[in-house]
């Protein structure tokens, strides 16, 4: 049962990478290979590889190519797949696996008829925005599927993951070939939330989704689109603009309730309130307002202009009446 282990590469500091593939190499379940996307890395994949072991090294298969952001390069990865593999698993290139991971994640794919498996994963104080799997089942009702290992299955988890998928991260999971066959990641979003299109695709195409209170991984430190940006940076605007489109895309993906259709115009509501916010940051920081920016992202949203008006007029505006 060949597992294939995506990892999009785009680091600058020697030694994040081989810290990975040796968490990867000490799974337990070691019928595996690994797909390397190198997103015209600055500090090349190949230069990590080298002091591995040539069994290692035989096992990794690198695909080099041009920058298209953490979506575009599992999408190679997805795109390399092979008739052999059993099964699809992501990690990003600075995270590290528990290792049970793939051991687990097999037997809830094989053994009790997943096709989506989520495990939990943890991280130091800097990752606190993560939610803890087990916070996540004492909220949401949900039926115990097994003990060992322990698994879960959330009821309508597609519509609950939509008002918090913090406990959700594509280095604890793995999906089966059928569904890593039919699900992409987003290409427009380069800069921001394609990883929750993502998951809200992946969970409504699955047949079934289980989860676990298992580890998973462990979140690493290495580089991030988020790290160094406030609201005063060049590219926070467009990250906002990636957070809008992420959920007007949700909204249009399938059928669902008013409650969650509410949910998610709140949503790109904020994110309109930040990107302006961000604006009159950089005003007060003496850097230009990115007229250009807003004017290409009120072509295709007619609510930005009325979240300037509330702004302006000291209302600060109604997520909710924003379309």
């Amino acid at each position: 049962m060949t597992v294939a282990v995506i990892i999009p590469f785009f680091q600058r500091q020697d030694g994040i990478l081989r810290r990975g593939l040796e968490s990867v190499f000490a799974q337990s379940h070691q019928d595996l290979r690994v797909i390397i996307v190198d997103d015209a890395s600055p500090h090349p994949a190949k230069s990590e590889l080298a002091p591995l072991p040539k069994p290692q090294q035989d096992r990794i298969t690198v695909v080099e190519q041009s920058n298209t952001g953490p979506g575009g390069a599992r999408n190679a990865g997805l795109d390399a797949l092979s008739g052999r593999d059993t099964a699809a698993a992501f990690l990003d290139s600075d995270d590290i696996w528990d290792v049970g991971h793939l051991d687990r994640a097999m037997r809830a794919l094989t053994e009790h008829g997943a096709d989506l498996y989520l495990a939990a994963i943890g991280g130091d104080e800097a990752f606190d925005y993560h939610a803890d799997m087990r916070a996540v089942l004492d909220q949401w009702p949900h039926a115990i599927c097994a003990e060992d290992p322990p698994l879960f299955e959330i009821e309508a988890l597609g519509e609950r993951m939509l008002s918090d998928w913090s406990f959700m991260h594509l280095s604890s999971m793995v999906m089966a070939p059928a569904l890593a066959a039919s699900v992409r990641f987003e290409p427009a979003l380069r800069l921001a939330a394609e990883d929750v299109l993502f998951f809200a695709d992946a969970v409504r195409l699955a047949s079934r989704t289980l989860v676990s209170t298992a580890p998973g991984a462990v979140r690493g430190h290495g580089d991030n689109l988020f790290h160094g940006v406030d609201n005063t940076a060049d590219k926070f605007l467009s990250q906002q603009f990636c957070v809008w489109s992420a959920f007007r895309m949700l909204r249009h993906r399938a059928p669902l309730s008013a409650e969650a259709t509410s949910l998610l115009r709140r949503r790109q509501g904020k994110a309109r309130k930040q990107a302006l916010w961000g604006q009159m940051a950089r005003r007060r920081a003496g850097k230009p307002v990115q007229l250009g920016g807003l004017a290409g992202w009120s072509i295709q949203d007619p609510g930005l202009l009325g979240a300037v008006v509330a702004l302006a007029l000291g209302r600060g505006g109604d997520d909710a009446d924003l379309v």
